[in-house]
């Protein structure tokens, strides 16, 4: 294996995915990338003007906390 692709939201059973996802990247020395989906963004398109998200459905900047998570986990683990 190359790489391993682990999505992850968080939640507890995820995070044992994650660990999981490491441990066989030890083993086979493979590449490990992280995925979380958030929620779409609306957009609004202004006549004449450029696309801009909707403030009030913007992202919360807590929501890159489980992609956080996995990289402390992979970082204990000295996978990259």
């Amino acid at each position: 294996m190359q790489r391993i692709l682990i999505a992850t939201d968080g939640s507890e059973s995820a995070l044992q995915a994650v660990d999981f996802g490491l441990e066989l990247a030890q083993e086979n020395g493979s590449e490990v990338w992280f995925v979380h989906v958030t929620t779409p963004i609306e957009w609004a398109v202004y006549p004449f003007g450029p696309l801009d998200a909707i403030p009030d459905e913007a992202p919360d900047v807590s929501e890159g906390e489980p992609l956080g998570l996995a990289l402390e986990r992979a970082a204990a683990k000295g996978v990259e």
